[in-house]
């Protein structure tokens, strides 16, 4: 994705002109893409020059380029679907760092017009920085776990936008509990009741008798995320564990899930959360009383948030 072309590295007062990624947990975001086993954390769009771009942060580098031991940043074109045959977008940047200690802007360039083209939709450095002198507290890179990444486009002038990644704050009460009385006797798709976690709106379905995937041998189980619309194009991220409830002893059946919600991908399921035959056996005592009870615990929550 880099060449062995000269890396210029210098320092200024004035901010990235067109985008800025700031991270208010940087040891959380890197938790959360091992977790999902990416390597990758990609930006939200922002446009300059009449064409769509976004960051592709690699918070433990790039290995499949060499980049071990430093952080690798790359730009990215978007959105190639939209763009007429045999495009080619020419474009020069600069990536930026902020040292929160100094009050300046590290620029890396190597002043070179790079060529976007459907065989090369990135350009970048495998070797940003170095994570030693990332981590390094007296360097000001990494304040209290946050950090800013910027670029600047030289297609064009156009419009910055700020992305930042908020890790919202823990309710006092993360686990939701549900009783559904009279479970043997639902066929089809049961809603629980709306609840609020992390200032955002969920409630969970269950499939009594499995969704189309299960086949009639499993029962599913889902998270939603209600008014997902008004994301508007951000992103949330969450981490929780989803828990038929064994009402005589602590054997209960749970398993756990981390995930990216958004307009396009409202909820999150398992068509196989357990299998019926075992759900229905009396003696293994998760549906008593024909109540079966469901729990959510919702234990961390993330958010996009694109400002001008």
């Amino acid at each position: 994705m880099e060449d062995s072309h000269e890396i210029v590295r210098s320092l200024r007062d004035a901010p990235p002109a067109h985008y800025v990624l700031k991270i208010e947990s940087f040891s959380q975001l890197s938790e959360i893409l091992s977790k999902k086993n990416v390597k990758r954390y990609e930006s939200g769009e922002f446009e300059v020059g009449g064409y769509k771009w976004k960051l592709l942060l690699f918070p433990c580098g790039n290995e499949a380029e060499k980049g071990e031991a430093h952080i690798s940043l790359y730009l990215a074109i978007s959105e190639i679907n939209s763009l007429p045959p045999r495009w080619d977008i020419n474009a020069n940047f600069t990536f930026f760092i902020y040292d929160q200690i100094r009050d300046k802007f590290l620029t890396v360039h190597d002043g070179r017009m790079r060529r976007f083209h459907a065989l090369k939709t990135e350009w970048g450095f495998t070797q940003f920085l170095p994570l030693s002198v990332f981590n390094e507290i007296s360097s000001g890179y990494l304040v209290d776990d946050c950090c800013s990444f910027g670029v600047e486009v030289f297609v064009n002038m156009g419009m910055g936008k700020v992305e930042t990644l908020q890790i919202l704050t823990e309710p006092k009460e993360k686990i939701f509990t549900w009783k559904i009385k009279g479970f043997t006797a639902k066929f089809v798709e049961l809603y629980s009741d709306v609840f609020t976690r992390y200032h955002h709106q969920w409630k969970l379905l269950v499939y009594p008798k499995g969704d189309s995937r299960a086949k009639g041998e499993d029962l599913s189980l889902f998270l939603c995320l209600e008014n997902c619309s008004s994301l508007q194009g951000r992103k949330l991220y969450a981490e929780f564990k989803l828990c038929v409830k064994n009402q005589l002893n602590d054997n209960h059946r749970v398993r756990e899930a981390y995930n990216w919600f958004c307009a396009s991908c409202t909820d999150w399921s398992w068509s196989d959360f357990m299998s019926l035959e075992h759900l229905r056996d009396s003696s293994k005592g998760f549906i008593e009383n024909d109540t079966l009870i469901v729990e959510v615990n919702i234990r961390r929550v993330c958010v996009t948030k694109i400002s001008l």
